[in-house]
């Protein structure tokens, strides 16, 4: 399971998670961080965010499962964000599209 997107849980939490979803809609969740809204900084309105481990007393790499109905959306994250989470749970990361050169 290496899917990273964000699945938005009716409880409001917002979730940076490998995610797999199966024939009856339930999400299967697996190295989770919480995204944490912290404001728009007035300068460039730009929305803080913080991210931190989500259920962090279970160890890590362990898959949970959500039933469908507690979850409003699953979708792909921002790049940058996507990176973010393989660097905190140490997957291979990509070079930006830019810096790779085909000849």
């Amino acid at each position: 399971m290496s899917n990273v997107l964000v699945v938005k849980l009716v409880t409001g939490e917002e979730l940076l998670t490998e995610t797999s979803i199966d024939a009856n809609g339930d999400v299967t969740i697996k190295n989770a961080l919480l995204v944490l809204p912290q404001g728009q900084d007035p300068q460039t309105k730009q929305i803080k965010f913080a991210i931190v481990p989500y259920i962090s007393v279970v160890d890590e790499g362990t898959e949970l499962t959500i039933k469908a109905q507690h979850v409003l959306y699953v979708g792909p994250p921002q790049e940058g964000v996507k990176q973010y989470h393989d660097k905190v749970f140490g997957n291979i990361m990509l070079p930006p599209k830019e810096l790779v050169i085909a000849r």
